[in-house]
């Protein structure tokens, strides 16, 4: 089965899965506290994005992530998380 599923793994809980086409991992990068990403570079179809908070998040935080077709747009995130994105 083509594609990509991401499991919790402290549960082992399937929290991304995109199993009916082909996925392409396009990059992952280290989240400034606000910022913004286009995805491009010849990446064709729709993007995903997966976020991990850092250790510092707390559920009291008002964090936002957000897609609006390519860009994926991001505010008051914790130091030390991370972004994974790409595109099926």
């Amino acid at each position: 089965m083509p594609g990509l599923r991401i499991r919790r793994p402290d549960t082992g809980a399937v929290i991304l899965e995109i199993t009916d086409r082909i996925t392409r991992l396009v990059g992952t990068i280290a989240l400034p506290v606000s910022g913004s990403l286009v995805v491009d570079g010849g990446a064709e179809g729709d993007v995903w994005f997966f976020y991990n908070f850092g250790p510092t998040y707390s559920t009291n935080q008002d964090t936002s992530v957000t897609l609006s077709g390519r860009t994926i747009s991001w505010s008051n995130i914790p130091a030390g998380s991370t972004l994974t994105y790409g595109v099926y």
